[in-house]
Parts: structure tokens; C-alpha cells; sequence
């Protein structure tokens, strides 16, 4: 990993807006570089993103098959995360937190790394909240796709 750049933790919807509007076939610059954050380590999502995508039979699930090094398994630090997320937002009364799909997976895994979340939600949504809400509760920077290709200074022609 690169000492100084920034780290993404990327959601799902991220992936599959960026498969929307730049296919892979079409954009494989932008795919390879996506393909090289996640090589030099700075471009992680939890496996709970991964289910969600598995469940596709798209470019974008062949995709994420080839680069399974994207996607990291849950840890005790991001288990407590999540537990903390469903308390402070009443979630403990839910089901199982499974069904609450990956969003609080993303958080938790961006604050026990120090990630910057990257994910397409917006607004506020009650009981169970979007990432850019929980990101804001728990001081995580959040931005859009398009914002993290501006960061990394990617051009396409």
C-alpha cells in the first residue's frame, strides 16, 4: 500500500453504477484501474459486498470473481462496529443484522481502517439508516465514484 494515499472501502452500489455507466468492455481503463487500487491494497470492501454482487450473473460478477482480494472478511473490530451501529440505530430489534444487507458491513469495515466510504446512497432513510448517514454519525469521509476518480486524478479518452 502506497504511505500517504487515500484508502477506499466500496459499497456495492458503487460497483454496480460504475458497471451501469462505464462497462467494463467499453471503459477497461477505469476497471484496470480499480484492479490496480485493489493490487496495491487501497481499494477493500467487506465479503458482505461480495454476496450482494455473487447474486448477479453479469460482467461485474466475473469481475469481482478475478479479484476476490477485494473483498475482506469480517474481524472482531468490525463485528462490535456493526453490534454498536445496530444499537445506535435500533437495529438489535431486527431479525438478524444480515438482512440489513451490506451497508453497516462497509461502515464498519471503513472506521476499523481508516477508509474514506465510496458508495451511491444518499439521504436519510429511518429506521434503517444509508451509508452516507451512518458516515456522518461516525465521522467517515464519504463520496461518490466519479468524486473517487477525480481524487486519484483518472482521465479516460
Amino acid at each position: 500500500m502506497s504511505l500517504g494515499k487515500a484508502v477506499y472501502c466500496i459499497d456495492s452500489s458503487s460497483l454496480i453504477a460504475c458497471r451501469r455507466v462505464y462497462p467494463i468492455d467499453v471503459f477497461p481503463g477505469l476497471w484496470q484501474n480499480l484492479s490496480d487500487l485493489i493490487a496495491d491494497g487501497r481499494l477493500i470492501s467487506p465479503e458482505e459486498v461480495w454476496h450482494e454482487i455473487d447474486q448477479g450473473t453479469d460482467e461485474l460478477t466475473d469481475w469481482a470473481r478475478t479479484h476476490q482480494g477485494l473483498f475482506v472478511p469480517p474481524d472482531q473490530t468490525q463485528i462490535a462496529f456493526v453490534a454498536q451501529i445496530a444499537q445506535d440505530y435500533s437495529l438489535a430489534t431486527q431479525p438478524t443484522i444480515a438482512e440489513l444487507r451490506a451497508d453497516p458491513w462497509v461502515v464498519a469495515l471503513a472506521q476499523a481502517r481508516y477508509c474514506t466510504v465510496v458508495s451511491e446512497e444518499g439521504g436519510i432513510s429511518q429506521p434503517i439508516p444509508k451509508i452516507p448517514q451512518m458516515c456522518a454519525r461516525y465521522s467517515l469521509p464519504h463520496t461518490k465514484i466519479v468524486q473517487l476518480m477525480k481524487a486519484e486524478g483518472w482521465t479516460f479518452s
